[in-house]
């Protein structure tokens, strides 16, 4: 069974990421005790069905599952680099940046590999805007952002 592991959600620690209980609760990740076997630190904020709660901290235990709430990589698309040039600031952008997004546009079906393989400050765009970079998702270890629902709008 596949286990969710602190190097596939560090990344995302400063950026709010947030995160859906097995009692259907949305949380806010705060922080990480490696020390008691990936116990996470999460900030209650309010039932997956819209129910408001006051907020309360919650460390994660073997009874408690939770699961990051993540954007599939297939919602990024070419509109995104303007973003990340945005991101990144004024000058920041070399022609190594656009040899890397056009082999990820023209290989599509290995978008999983590529992302990977991003410069730092990129992977820095994609922790702060929740993309999946690892496969999550995939792998039922964290939820879609969808239309219908995405706790960061």
């Amino acid at each position: 069974m596949n286990k969710l592991e602190l190097k596939e959600i560090v990344g995302y620690l400063p950026y709010g990421l947030k995160m859906v209980s097995s009692a259907n609760y949305v949380h806010e990740l705060l922080g990480i005790d490696k020390l008691m076997d990936l116990t996470l630190l999460v900030n209650g904020e309010e039932r997956w069905n819209g129910e408001n709660h006051t907020d309360y901290n919650v460390y994660y235990n073997d009874e408690i599952e939770f699961k990051p709430i993540l954007q599939p990589l297939s919602n990024f698309e070419s509109e995104n680099i303007d973003d990340i040039k945005k991101y990144l600031g004024i000058g920041q952008w070399c022609v190594h940046y656009e040899d890397y997004f056009d082999a990820w546009f023209d290989d599509a079906e290995n978008i999983d590999k590529l992302v990977l393989q991003a410069p730092y400050e990129v992977m820095e765009f994609f922790f702060l805007n929740h993309y999946d970079v690892f496969g999550l998702i995939e792998k039922g270890l964290a939820i879609a952002v969808t239309e219908d629902f995405n706790p960061y709008k």
